[in-house]
This record gives structure tokens, C-alpha cells and sequence, in this order.
């Protein structure tokens, strides 16, 4: 997307490099009389129709090809557009259309900044020239913050990054980036003669199986932008070109009634060879410019973002779920035992993420003259399913008239569900956010196993001369089931390529083109981890050896379920401009070059939860879903 307004009223530009510039006035000297002392009749002409007002007394210069160092007169204009907005302290910001700003300009103030002039022919402006800002990867090429209402853009060119190009900075890499040329806040502010190129997106990069939730890569801030001169002639534009991980072109809060005019704004590519180091994050996006909630305008701007980078994939999950305890060996007693020591075998115990699975305790051997002798039935495994129609995990019967029986092994634990896929969308000042693929769940612990059966008590035990009653052998105890596995890592969103991200709906756009370039593709969901296996039951207690029956061993516990797959990210966006809040009216534009979204990214295995496809199209309303409807 090109263009993205916020609202406020006052102007800021943040230029590419390790510098920020912020326009602390929010109106113009010769109209308020504020930050530029008592206000100067004489600058109230339009510059673009009366040379008188192209003078260092009403205006502040910039020239992309001047040396480094000026002071902003016409003599020695700056070198950098951000630089000439910073000092303007009231003036006009007027800028050269040879040459492109190479930076992402943020506007926080209510400054008019047009382009369009030649600044080898004692700076005259041509209606069809323009001035030229080219964004850096992974922002808007130009954003219109909340506090630049009022703001201004005239005679611009604004081109977004695009992520893939060979020249983007290297943080420009990350999977998912978008090319985004303009983002205005909700705000006032007008665009005119503005020409907005949002260039390609990259493709989310696909999700990979975490043993914890990844976390998405923070945005890189806003770059400064400077300013540059234009060439003579028909359609020549001061150039801004963005840098890596922001818009080239921000108006933020602050900058209420700024004015952007001659420009062209170029949103750097996330995957540009000489993208900073920052731009190598998944899912970049490419911005133009991104205007706050503000009244702002941008006037014959021409604004270019460029390719988005693909979301990254989630991450698979390595850490190994915790296995069910065995029962203890050699723990139920033994026949012949003294009735006071008779007892079943002790289960296995083990605690999961999702809380404890135990095995059934074995049932204890008969007792003569205590129910007619007969063996004891072993404990249940716990949890048990809900219901049981196979009867998992049930304690073995003990022996009355036939033999004891061994517990049943417990249920397996149930798979967890799998992640959402990534759908949603929130534009921010920073551009755009949301659209990660959701996590799979954690699977369910295991059923414990059952405790087996006690056996009958019988004439079998040793005495001189003649054999005498004595207590069964007992059942063995259960195993713990295991732990479930860790779901698979959801895909990041894809990068998108935006022209204009408007966070209001007080833009003003005249003569604006906006040309966006390929959005990046939702990274793909991960598979979740298998379960763990159950622990195994024990034996039963020793039969005497004169006769009687051994006890019955306890059951296995139940395998933990399998980790949920994780789902796929959203596909980016390629839209002219976003906004924020429907915009009020009918959005035209003078030119719009239509990009590529994104496809969302694949589901992890055995389930359909991909991610969104990124929308497309020239103006697009994401508070309502819908297309602005020009």
C-alpha cells in the first residue's frame, strides 16, 4: 500500500540514517505567525504561480544532488528533504526534481512541502515535474503522522521499497515484508500531483515446530528522509527514496496541516542486495508513506512501494514431552504374606503441562474369613476418556471363583486443535501489523493404565506338618500415561507493498499516482510433536510355592497426544492506499499501478487452516473489509 494517514497537527520527517527531524510548528509563518517569528504578508503567494515567494525570506530549499552541509538557502540548498523540513521553522519546504531523496520521510507537523522545481534554472516549477522520495525497505516511502494535520504534499513522485529488489538493504531480507508508498494518519492533509508506487511484497515465510511460541520480529523504526533537486521539464519531481524498515515518507501526530508537494516517494525494497542490516527480518513490508490522523495534503506526488518478503515459517517443536511413569517392580505382596502387610502395587504418577495422569493401584491379595477370601479388584487409570466404550484403563477383577485379570492399558491422549490461520490486519504508524498464523496446541496427557487383580487366598501356605491358609498374591499398579507433544509453530505474515497507509480520513490527495509492486506470501504452519509413551504396569505380587495363583500385573499407560499442527500466515497486502477508517468520500487518484498480494501460507500437515490471502487493489478499507468503492 502507498499511502497511510494517522491525524493529528503537527509535521515530522524522520530521514533515513541514524537521524530524526521533527517539525515542532504546526502552521506556516506567513499564515499563522508561529515558530518563524511575526508573519510575513509578502510569502503568502503560491510559489508554484509567484517567483517572489521562491526566496529565502518565505521558503527553505532542498537540492538531492547539493553537497552536504548547506544551510538551506537557495544559494546552498540542503541536501537532505528531511533536513529542509526540520529547519523550515514556518517557510515552505520547497525542493530541486533532479535526483531522488533515497529515505523514508516522516511528517509531523502542518508544513507544505512541494516539488516540481528546476534548481539549474534559478528554481522554477513546472506543473508536470516532480520531485522523487524512494522509500526504504520495510517502510512507507512517506508517512502523515497525527500530528500533521493540515500537512501538505504537492509534485511528488512517491515510490515504496521493493523487498526483492537487488539493492535493498539488508534488513530488508525478512520473509513476509510488505512495500508500502504512503501512510496517513486520520488526520486533514492533501496530496496532490502526487504519483504513489508501491512496489512487490515478499512472501511470509512458512512456520516452523516450536518448543515455545516464536515471537514475530519487531519493526524496524522510521528512517529520516532527505531532500533532493529536480530536473527540468515536464514532470520532473524532488525524489525521496526511502530506507530499509520504514516508510519513506511519515507524517505523524504532530504534523497537522503539513503539505507535501513535487515529490516523487520511493518505499525501499525489503530484499534489495544493499538493504540494512534490520531489513533482513521475514515478512518486511514495503511502505511509501504513512500519514497519521491529521489533516495533511500531498500534491503531484508520485509515490512507488516496492516487493514485500515472504512471512517465515513456523517454527517445529524439539523439546522432547516428559514420558509416564512405570509402576514400581516388585511392590505388590507376595502370597503367604501377614494379612496386616497384605497391599495392592503402587502406580506410576506423572504430572504433564495439562495436569496429572496416574496409574490404577493393584488390587491387594485375599484374606481368609474376609469375603470368602477372594482377591481385590485393582484401582482404575486416571484420567479417564469421556465416555469409554473400549473400557481403557479399567483395574483388573480379582480372583474369586476362575483367575484374577490384568489391568487395561489406558486411552491414548487426544491430538491438540490445530491453529487459526492468519487473517487479520491493524495499520499502524509503523505500517502494518497482524496476520501470523496461530500456534497448534499442546496434545492431552495419556490415561493411566490399570491396577491389576489380587488373587484368592488358599490352604498353600507352609506350616510343619501340614500346609495352612494364608492371603493371596496382589496386582501389580498401573503406568502413568504420557505427556502430550508441543504444537507446531504458526506461519508470519507476508510483507506487504502499500502505497499510502492512512490512519484518518482527513488526507487530501491531488494529483497523486501510486504504483505498488508484489506482496510476500504467508509463511507455512509446522507440524506438532508426537506424544510420549505411557509407562509400563507391573507385575503382580509372587504366588507360594506350594500352590495359589501369582497376582495379575497392572496395565500400560496411554500415549500423550500429538501437538496440533500449527496454521499459515497472511498472504500481504498490494494496495495504492489503506486506510484505517472508511474514508469519507470517493478516493481518485491520477494513476494507480496495480501489484500482486500475497497467498497465505500452507497448514501444518493433515489439516486445512491456511492463512488469508493478502488483499489488492487501489484503495481498500480495513476497518470495514471492503474496497473503498472509487
Amino acid at each position: 500500500m502507498v499511502l497511510a494517514a494517522v491525524g493529528c497537527d503537527a509535521l515530522s520527517i524522520d530521514l533515513t540514517g541514524d537521524r530524526e527531524y521533527t517539525l515542532e510548528n504546526p502552521h506556516h509563518a506567513w499564515r499563522q505567525g508561529e515558530g518563524g517569528g511575526a508573519p510575513n504578508p509578502a510569502c503568502e503567494a503560491d510559489p508554484t504561480e509567484n517567483a517572489s515567494t521562491v526566496s529565502d525570506e518565505c521558503a527553505v530549499f532542498a537540492s538531492a544532488s547539493a553537497e552536504s552541509g548547506g544551510d538551506g538557502t537557495k544559494a546552498n540548498p540542503y541536501a537532505s528533504l528531511s533536513d529542509a523540513v526540520a529547519n523550515a521553522k514556518g517557510k515552505r519546504v520547497l525542493a530541486c526534481a533532479s535526483g531522488a531523496f533515497e529515505e523514508s520521510v516522516a511528517i509531523e507537523a502542518g508544513v507544505e512541502v512541494i516539488g516540481g522545481f528546476d534548481c539549474k534554472a534559478g528554481w522554477t516549477w513546472s506543473e508536470g515535474a516532480r520531485s522523487t522520495i524512494e522509500g526504504r525497505a520495510g517502510a512507507a516511502a512517506l508517512t502523515l503522522t497525527e500530528t500533521a494535520s493540515g500537512a501538505k504534499v504537492r509534485s511528488f513522485a512517491i515510490r515504496a521499497a521493493n523487498a526483492k529488489d537487488a539493492n535493498a538493504e539488508a534488513h530488508a531480507t525478512e520473509a513476509g515484508r510488505s512495500s508500502i508508498g504512503v501512510v496517513v494518519a486520520d488526520i486533514e492533509a492533501e496530496l496532490a500531483q502526487v504519483d504513489v508506487t508501491a512496489r512487490d511484497g515478499i512472501d511470509g515465510a512458512s512456520g516452523a515446530t516450536p518448543t515455545e511460541t516464536p515471537q514475530a520480529g519487531a519493526s524496524a523504526p522510521a528512517m529520516n528522509a532527505s531532500a533532493a533537486c529536480s530536473l527540468p521539464g515536464e514532470g520532473a519531481r524532488s525524489t525521496i527514496e526511502g530506507r530499509a524498515g520504514a516508510a519513506a515518507l511519515t507524517l505523524t501526530e504532530t504534523a497537522s496541516g503539513a503539505k507535501v508537494r513535487s515529490f516523487a516517494i520511493r518505499a525501499a525494497n525489503a530484499k534489495d542486495a544493499n538493504a540494512e542490516a534490520h531489513a533482513t527480518e521475514a515478512g518486511r513490508s514495503s511502505i511509501g508513506v504513512v500519514v497519521a490522523d491529521i489533516e495533511a495534503e500531498l500534491a503531484q506526488v508520485d509515490v512507488t512501494a516496492r516487493d514485500g518478503i515472504d512471512g517465515a515459517s513456523g517454527a517445529t517443536p524439539t523439546e522432547t514431552p516428559q514420558a509416564g511413569a512405570s509402576a514400581p517392580a516388585m511392590n505388590a505382596s507376595a502370597a503367604c504374606s501377614l494379612p496386616g502387610a497384605v497391599h495392592g502395587g503402587d502406580p506410576g504418577v506423572t504430572t504433564c503441562e495439562d495436569g496429572e495422569t496416574r496409574g490404577g493401584a493393584g488390587g491387594p491379595g485375599g484374606i481368609t474369613g474376609t469375603d470368602d477370601g477372594n482377591g481385590q479388584n485393582g484401582t482404575d487409570g486416571v484420567p479417564p476418556p469421556e465416555p469409554n466404550p473400549e473400557q481403557d484403563g479399567l483395574g483388573g477383577a480379582g480372583q474369586s471363583g476362575g483367575n484374577c485379570r490384568p489391568g487395561q492399558p489406558g486411552a491414548p491422549g487426544t491430538a491438540g486443535d490445530p491453529g487459526d490461520g492468519g487473517s487479520d490486519t491493524q495499520l499502524t504508524l509503523a505500517g502494518i501489523a497482524g496476520g501470523d498464523g496461530g500456534n497448534g496446541e499442546t496434545g492431552k496427557k495419556g490415561q493411566g493404565g490399570g491396577g491389576g487383580g489380587g488373587a484368592k487366598a488358599g490352604l498353600f501356605c507352609e506350616a510343619i506338618p501340614n500346609p495352612i491358609d494364608g492371603p493371596g498374591a496382589s496386582g501389580g499398579g498401573g503406568g502413568a500415561g504420557g505427556c502430550g507433544g508441543k504444537g507446531g509453530g504458526g506461519g508470519k505474515a507476508g510483507g506487504s507493498s502499500l502505497g499510502i497507509v492512512s490512519l484518518g480520513t482527513k488526507l487530501v490527495l491531488r494529483e497523486v499516482t501510486i504504483a505498488v509492486g508484489k506482496a510476500g506470501k504467508g509463511g507455512d504452519g509446522a507440524g506438532g510433536r508426537g506424544g510420549a509413551a505411557g509407562g509400563s504396569g507391573a507385575a503382580g505380587g509372587a504366588a507360594s510355592p506350594l500352590g495359589g495363583s501369582i497376582g495379575c500385573d497392572g496395565g500400560r499407560g496411554g500415549q500423550g497426544g500429538m501437538g496440533g499442527p500449527g496454521a499459515g500466515g497472511r498472504g500481504g497486502h498490494a494496495v495504492g492506499i489503506a486506510y484505517a477508517a472508511a474514508p469519507s468520500g470517493a478516493v481518485e487518484l491520477k494513476g494507480f499501478t496495480a501489484g500482486a498480494a500475497g497467498d497465505g501460507g500452507l497448514g501444518g500437515p493433515g489439516v486445512n487452516n491456511a492463512g488469508g490471502v493478502g488483499m489488492t487493489g487501489e484503495c481498500w478499507d480495513f476497518a470495514g473489509n471492503a474496497s473503498c468503492g472509487q
